[in-house]
Formats: structure tokens, sequence, C-alpha cells
């Protein structure tokens, strides 16, 4: 896995949950 690949997927994670919580 390279590095914008992981950071991809954090930014979407953080994006759910963000939804989540609102």
């Amino acid at each position: 896995t390279d590095t914008a690949s992981v950071l991809h997927e954090a930014i979407q994670y953080i994006k759910f949950l963000h939804d989540q919580v609102n």
C-alpha cells in the first residue's frame, strides 16, 4: 500500500465518522 492510498482511505473514513456525528 502506498502513502497516497492510505491517506485517501483515512480521509474517507474521517468523512464517514463526521457524517455519523452530524
